[in-house]
């Protein structure tokens, strides 16, 4: 029985332009574990993600090439360049993900 707490991140304003069964996704809890992978739906969205506590998660979305997050601090309106480490995505590293927003619980 999956866990009482649930997400779905909706990737469709990035990704439009593309098809969909082609763009991954990986979700991760903090501590590594991964918890789901898998491409998005005709929608552009990730399928549910079940979790058994409200947590924080890292969800990596994107096409082949090296994985790259962009995500705006919410002190200030400029936005913030990371490259993700190799240890986030374990042997699988040919991903891109143009990230402006953060995934709650």
């Amino acid at each position: 029985m999956p866990g009482p707490y649930s997400i779905r991140l909706d990737a469709y304003d990035e990704y439009w332009l593309r098809n969909f069964d082609e763009i991954e996704y990986i979700v991760k809890a903090v501590s590594g574990e991964v918890i789901k992978t898998g491409t998005l739906d005709k929608h552009g969205r990730t399928d549910r993600i079940f979790t058994e506590a409200a947590e924080e998660l890292d969800v990596l979305v994107g096409t082949t090439g090296g994985w790259l997050v962009e995500s705006e601090d919410a002190e200030s309106s400029h936005p913030t360049t990371v490259t993700v480490a190799e240890h986030l995505l374990g042997e699988d590293n040919n991903h891109y993900v143009n990230r402006e927003y953060e995934i709650l619980s």
